[in-house]
């Protein structure tokens, strides 16, 4: 039995699919993507072109014209990097009260 392909009724709820999907199921090809969400390639083609755009996947060559497609740390998580301490440094002293209205 053929699986059903169903067009999503908004880009976001694809993405969502998408990116649920590689987290519970780890890389895909954008063909299997297609195939496990039941969604057309065509939606999730481009969805794969926004999330990767933003930083949310990357896209790795596997044979001539088909890519893996994996999660990505995002942007936010590539700028908040811890940065190292100079020796010696001490942490500042915070109060209650920069803790409750930070």
């Amino acid at each position: 039995m053929k699986p059903t392909i169903t067009q999503p009724s908004n880009p976001q709820s694809v993405d969502r699919k998408v990116l649920l999907l590689l987290r519970r199921k780890g890389a895909q090809t954008i063909e299997s993507l297609s195939r496990l969400t039941g969604i057309g390639w065509g939606p999730v083609y481009k969805s794969v072109d926004r999330l990767s755009r933003s930083g949310q996947v990357s896209l790795a060559p596997v044979y001539p014209n088909e890519y893996r497609v994996s999660l990505s740390a995002g942007p936010l998580t590539r700028m908040i990097q811890p940065q190292p301490r100079p020796a010696g440094a001490t942490f500042p002293q915070l109060s209650r009260a920069d803790l409750l209205y930070a």
